[in-house]
């Protein structure tokens, strides 16, 4: 096999993902993993065995293949204290500037060079329209002493026009920005259907390969630089504890 490979557990995505409007449909369907949490105590009350649905994409663009498409890049002051916390690179410094680099913005008022890019893959446009309703709601929050903000911008707090992963009224996945026009490279091979069960670790702790089931047979593909995990927030730790990296005492238990 050619480097770099792409191993993905799901499938292709359908024409139905591309659709914002049955982006609802996509969730508890084969493109979702289908998660639930574990029985809770003081939440999820009116839901059957007090359990709520977890959605996880399971297919090329993983979760942004099937979500509501909201862009919004989180809180400058998580990234912080996750850099403080020991998570090298990830202070909001450092990460801004690839949020700026994949960024595609097609709205003119949101052409601020400080925190929004027009020229990235990704695009991203303004999915509520300047109306009468969303203009007296602007209104009611500006009239509660709230500001009109930018999500994405400096400061969260407040109302402001929502933007979303939409290109031309069809949701635009990370499957859609980045892998389409990467596909028919022929450094590039992309499976699917191919779930990695285990990150192959040597004696000396380096990774050597990975392990995965593809049609009906487990198999093994070795590495020569590196190997990079972008299974979401459930199924990466998942996948680390399986190949033996994570909570010692955790791990113990387990075995």
């Amino acid at each position: 096999l050619c480097a770099p490979l792409l191993l993905e557990a799901g499938d292709i995505p359908s024409l139905m993902n591309e659709i914002p409007a049955l982006a609802e449909n996509l969730q508890h369907s084969r493109f979702d993993w289908q998660y639930k949490t574990v029985p809770q105590t003081h939440s999820f009350l009116g839901m059957k065995d007090k359990r709520s649905t977890w959605i996880r994409g399971k297919a090329l663009g993983g979760s942004s293949s099937i979500n509501n498409m909201f862009y919004l890049r989180g809180n400058k002051k998580d990234y912080d204290e996750w850099a403080k916390a020991g998570a090298t690179g990830w202070s909001w410094k450092e990460v801004l500037p690839y949020f700026l680099k994949s960024e595609g913005n097609t709205d003119p008022n949101f052409f601020n060079k400080e925190y929004h890019n027009s020229e990235g893959e990704l695009t991203v446009s303004s999915v509520i329209p300047n109306n009468t309703i969303t203009n007296a709601i602007l209104e009611a929050g500006i009239q509660s002493g709230y500001d009109i903000v930018d999500f994405n911008g400096p400061k969260q707090t407040g109302f402001g026009l929502q933007q979303g992963t939409i290109r031309n009224g069809k949701r635009c996945s990370s499957e859609t920005a980045f892998l389409r026009s990467a596909a028919g490279r022929p450094n590039l091979k992309i499976i699917t259907k191919a779930f990695v069960t285990e990150i192959l670790i040597n004696s000396e702790k380096v990774a050597t390969g990975v392990k995965f089931h593809y049609k009906n047979e487990s198999r093994i593909v070795k590495v020569r630089k590196e190997i990079i995990i972008s299974a979401g927030a459930i199924n990466t730790p998942q996948l680390l504890m399986l190949s033996g990296i994570g909570p010692a005492e955790q791990l113990k238990s387990l075995s």
